[in-house]
């Protein structure tokens, strides 16, 4: 019996959706679902109050923060409420954070690219996932929160999450303008190609993907410029001047409060 009860939930519910009319109908039972998958797979019990609180929070807000005396559970907590509903990451805040550049990264003008840090890296993983999967939820867990002075590194996301009009938030990650500087924007791109190789995409996936077909062929001539400009694509396309965050990601932070 307790082999057929871990097998029913260790399944993720797929009750768990973005549709708030949907699953309020279906609350209890939703609750029920997470208690029972975090018991099963991770050994944990937790009360319906603070479950259905995290589920209040996750449906009205981009981010949800948890405040508690260090040890008290939230790291544990979160992770398995993510893992019982969607996918997630988490980054822990370093003491030493001072800006923006310490969460998101900088542009270096020197090789003429964008240095991602670990945060950066692992949101546009769920990004890229979230935009294929709309009616699941994805977490980005901020571990230790206020290690560091919130204000100085989190800064743009809490302006565009108070200047908010659409269901989407923009975050800059560089000016767009830089790029048109050093000769490597996406419009100069396009017109090299075109002129050059021969390439009518204007679509960077696609510009990339013609490009390595022309590099693959046995007498392509000026490989090391094809690979120059494949790889810059490529970058701008993992990197772009501005991230697009979709609804269904939603930020987690824990906050240590003595």
């Amino acid at each position: 019996q307790e082999k057929e009860f871990s097998n029913l939930f260790i399944k993720k519910s797929e009750d768990i959706i973005l549709d708030w009319d949907i699953l309020n109908a279906n609350l209890q039972e939703s609750i029920e679902h997470i208690k029972n998958y975090i018991l099963c797979k991770h050994k944990h019990s937790f009360n319906d109050d603070l479950i259905l609180n995290m589920l209040l929070g996750v449906y009205s807000n981009q981010i949800v923060i948890l405040a508690g005396a260090p040890g008290s559970g939230k790291t544990s907590f979160v992770k398995y409420f993510a893992d019982a509903v969607g996918k997630y990451e988490i980054v822990s805040v370093q003491a030493n954070w001072m800006d923006r550049s310490d969460l998101l990264g900088y542009y270096n003008p020197i090789d003429k690219s964008f240095q991602a840090s670990v945060f950066l890296e692992k949101l546009v993983k769920l990004i890229d996932t979230a935009k294929l999967h709309k009616d699941v939820f994805y977490f980005i867990i901020l571990d230790e929160m206020n290690l560091s002075t919130v204000e100085y590194y989190f800064a743009d996301f809490l302006s565009a999450w108070n200047a908010q009009i659409d269901e989407e938030i923009k975050i800059e990650l560089y000016s767009k303008s830089i790029l048109d500087e050093d000769g490597d924007g996406i419009d100069k791109i396009i017109k090299r190609t075109g002129e050059k190789y021969g390439v009518r995409e204007t679509d960077i996936s696609k510009i990339v993907n013609e490009l390595e077909k022309i590099l693959n062929e046995n007498n392509a001539a000026d490989k090391k410029e094809l690979s120059d400009i494949i790889i810059k694509c490529k970058k701008i396309k993992k990197y772009p001047w501005e991230l697009v965050i979709p609804k269904n990601l939603k930020f987690i932070a824990t906050i240590n409060k003595d």
